[in-house]
């Protein structure tokens, strides 16, 4: 399936370059509802403490990449892409290798005084990391995870955490944003210069004039060659 990742500029390059992408904390993220997005009731304030055990436990052993089913939302650009400055990678993945995000208007009901078995401690780890508030549904997201630290082909720099591009993860796209300073040349010569091209493809994107969508239009190399 095809998939998207919104970054500013400077990041995107540096992931093409490298061939890498920036690994999230649940920590970092912009959701305090991460691996906390389940009812639980004022009086189980031993629950709600395991939760946050719980969540602290996971940010040291898990990490995830996000990635859009659409790069046409403006909403994406504006909030991941550097208010449209950025560039959207483009990616073809195995559907095995990610998770759906599902978006719930409340938080799941969990009966808290059923026993926990290894089965429903399993699915509960799965209802945490997938469930999000619905107003965030406009991200149409679907997640990587990754085991820290067991996972070899990790890389960190100024703390940030990097993943290799793995198998079953392809780049296909670089789209840059309505606003992106870089040039479309520069992009095809970084591209050329690690034999990624013409694997990949290079656009410009603009706002349609119809609806409420961003565009995006492949590059006509001979265009700019007039």
């Amino acid at each position: 399936m095809r998939v998207y990742y919104f970054t500013k500029a400077s990041n995107a390059i540096d992931d093409i370059r490298n061939q890498h992408i920036k690994l999230s904390r649940f920590s970092e993220v912009n959701d305090v509802y991460e691996l906390l997005s389940v009812a639980v009731d004022e009086e189980r304030e031993n629950v709600r403490n395991a939760l946050l055990s719980a969540k602290e436990d996971n940010d040291k052993g898990c990490a995830f990449v996000s990635f859009s089913e659409c790069f046409d939302n403006p909403l994406m650009w504006g909030h991941y892409a550097d208010k449209f400055r950025g560039i959207c990678l483009g990616f073809e993945c195995s559907s095995d290798f990610l998770e759906q995000m599902e978006y719930k208007s409340g938080c799941p009901e969990v009966d808290w005084d059923l026993q926990m078995t290894i089965d429903r401690i399993l699915k509960l780890r799965e209802l945490l990391r997938r469930t999000k508030f619905v107003d965030w549904h406009y991200e149409r997201e679907w997640r990587c995870f990754v085991s820290l630290p067991e996972e070899c082909d990790l890389s960190q720099e100024d703390s940030m955490l990097f993943m290799k591009f793995p198998e079953g993860m392809r780049l296909c796209e670089v789209i840059l944003g309505c606003y992106c300073e870089e040039s479309a040349q520069y992009i095809k010569k970084t591209l050329e210069e690690i034999g990624l091209l013409p694997s990949v493809e290079i656009f410009k994107s603009k706002i349609s004039f119809r609806d409420f969508k961003i565009q995006k239009e492949k590059v006509d190399w001979d265009a700019l060659k007039e």
